[in-house]
């Protein structure tokens, strides 16, 4: 994942007897943690005389056999019952649906960066080419399935949005993200864990940078 910062998944939604596999980009910090525990799971495995490829699950449990559905869903609850949500309906599906409106306000934020007016946002054409893409990543064959996030997601990216207006200060975060993202490509790079870190955590602060409004729009 550092190499390529890219995890791949099946889509199980689809109920295919050869699921598809989803393609997420990673951040550096989160590719650094996901090989951590990749490397951590093979040698946890090895403990149990398992090959880490015999099982194609994620997360393991403390046997070293797959974490089913059920145990995730009991530790979620017992997780929400002692932060005071005893009488809070919350479901596992909760970080499914705001990933969703996440992404569709993401995608929302850039198509508003290349200057597109916001009255152009309802057009189906426009709708569905920024429903395409998070499509990609949820699994949904008919990305106009996924419409009825638009209104939340909507609002919650032009609630971020200020002048979208190019600016010398936005021209600076975006040099600052090229010269990161070329130090972060580097081959000698990849050998050296502390300076990997330092790298993620320059992207971690520009990505707040930028979304505190500050980088790239007075």
């Amino acid at each position: 994942p550092v190499e390529k910062r890219l995890l791949f998944i099946p889509t199980l939604k689809t109920r295919e007897s050869s699921p598809p596999i989803r393609e997420f980009p990673l951040s550096l910090e989160d590719a650094i943690d996901v090989s951590t525990y990749l490397q951590d799971r093979e040698s946890f495995l090895q403990h149990f005389n398992r090959e880490a490829m015999s099982t194609g699950a994620f997360l393991l449990g403390q046997n070293g056999a797959p974490i089913e559905t059920r145990s995730l869903a009991r530790d979620f609850r017992r997780i929400c019952e002692h932060a005071g949500l005893r009488n809070v309906q919350v479901c596992l599906s909760m970080f499914r649906h705001r990933f969703i409106t996440t992404q569709i306000a993401y995608e929302i934020r850039l198509e508003l960066g290349r200057a597109l007016a916001q009255k152009d946002l309802w057009l189906e054409a426009v709708q569905r080419r920024i429903l395409g893409k998070v499509a990609k990543l949820t699994g949904h064959r008919d990305p106009m399935s996924l419409k009825h996030y638009f209104n939340e997601a909507y609002a919650q990216a032009v609630s971020r949005s200020q002048d979208t207006t190019p600016t010398q200060k936005s021209k600076l975060v975006a040099k600052m993200e090229g010269s990161i993202e070329r130090l972060s490509r580097h081959p000698e790079i990849n050998h050296n864990p502390e300076l990997l870190r330092e790298i993620a955590m320059m992207e971690k602060h520009l990505r707040d940078l930028k979304a505190s409004g500050s980088g790239g729009k007075d």
